[in-house]
């Protein structure tokens, strides 16, 4: 609204128990232009919200003679997200109506305010500020969908024609066999991987769009981790042998079941394999070792890179955080991979820490912790 005051045309509920509150905010209202329509009771205004047309602003008393106004704004709030709800409160229902602000509602106004005469005539601007408020609310909630459709739509529409591309540069590497020059296979090997690369981050932004938008579901089945672990690692076998590095996997002999969701696992295993690939140096070693202890699964990734300084194991898991110093800095990444790590392994039941002495050399080590069963 431009004019705080202008509430004219606006469709105004009124609900209290209370005729001479009713009949102050009906007159008070209708000069501005606003059309009220008043309810005594709960039940008057269910009745009045179901039909047709609905409300601009709601203004509901917490105490009714048969219903909760924080009832009723919990009802209001679960199907309408848009119109503006002010509580009509005792001195007594102070805590209440700041209960009300954690439900939904916009704001609250003292009875005793309304009974003030000379206070009374201030209530089209107290109004007007809430529904100001709540378009503000809606507003930004519409701007945040918009951005994750987006969001998804163009991650979407990148992943799927890249990864295909890198999947028919593989075919071709497996299949030319001497047919090329070591220079031909060394710029389709670059290209390969640099295809492979932009895959991964359009699957780390995919994935967290998810995650930051709750939509992250897990579909459990049984699952043979260390047969997963070791079909997941042939990708990630090429990169390692592209910068000579040794990648090794020690895995029970005996199946090792766990109930989680097969893909999210494979993306835990790939994010922290492809992690340690990257920050170790060339000719490097990367194992990982899969067993049983107690009543868990447990995947350990090491590698032999920087380590991690001790100040940065707490901050590791949060959104678009990278490791500091000049060994790392032209490494490129969303900085997103170990927050979706976290978030996959704590939807599955399990917990993931880092471990580091934070040397050159020594490297650090993921654990992920599933339970068995």
């Amino acid at each position: 609204m431009t004019d705080p005051y202008d509430l004219s045309g606006q469709r105004v509920l009124a609900v209290d128990d209370s005729p001479t509150i009713l009949a102050l905010i009906e007159g008070v209202l209708e000069e501005t232009g606003s059309k009220v329509t008043k309810a005594a009771s709960g039940a008057e205004a269910r009745e009045a919200m179901a039909r047709p047309g609905g409300f601009d602003l709601i203004l509901l008393d917490l105490t009714l003679p048969d219903a909760a106004g924080l009832d009723l704004l919990k009802e209001i709030r679960a199907v309408d997200s848009r119109v503006t709800v002010v509580l009509i409160t005792g001195s007594a229902s102070v805590a209440s109506a700041t209960e009300g602000f954690a439900i939904g509602s916009d704001g609250y106004i003292d009875k005793r305010f309304l009974e003030n005469p000379d206070e009374v005539e201030a209530l089209p601007y107290a109004l007007s500020q809430a529904m100001a408020r709540r378009q503000g609310l809606v507003a930004q909630e519409q701007l945040e969908e918009m951005k994750r459709s987006f969001f998804t739509m163009v991650t979407h529409d990148v992943r799927g024609p890249t990864g295909n591309v890198a999947l028919l540069l593989q075919m071709v590497l497996d299949e030319l066999g001497t047919e090329v020059t070591d220079q031909q296979r060394e710029f389709l090997t670059l290209a390969h991987q640099t295809a492979s690369e932009v895959v991964d981050l359009v699957t780390d932004f995919l994935d967290y769009s998810k995650i930051e938008a709750g939509y992250l579901r897990v579909e459990p089945e049984d699952v043979d981790l260390g047969a997963l672990t070791d079909r997941v690692l042939g990708t990630q076998r090429i990169h390692a042998r592209s910068r000579g590095q040794t990648l090794e996997l020690s895995r029970p002999v005996e199946p090792l079941r766990v109930s989680v969701d097969p893909g999210q696992a494979g993306q835990i295993i790939t994010n922290l394999v492809g992690n340690a690939i990257k920050y170790t140096p060339e000719g490097g070693k990367i194992s990982v070792d899969v067993a049983s202890e107690g009543s868990d699964a447990v995947i350990r990734v090491k590698d032999t890179g920087p380590g991690i300084p001790p100040d940065g194991l707490a901050s590791l898991f949060a959104p678009y955080q990278r490791l500091p110093g000049e060994q790392v800095k032209t490494i490129q990444g969303t900085g997103l991979g170990l927050t979706i790590v976290k978030a996959m392994v704590q939807a599955n039941g399990g917990s993931v820490i880092a471990e580091s002495e934070g040397m050159p050399g020594r490297g650090s080590t993921f654990v992920v912790r599933l339970p068995i069963g």
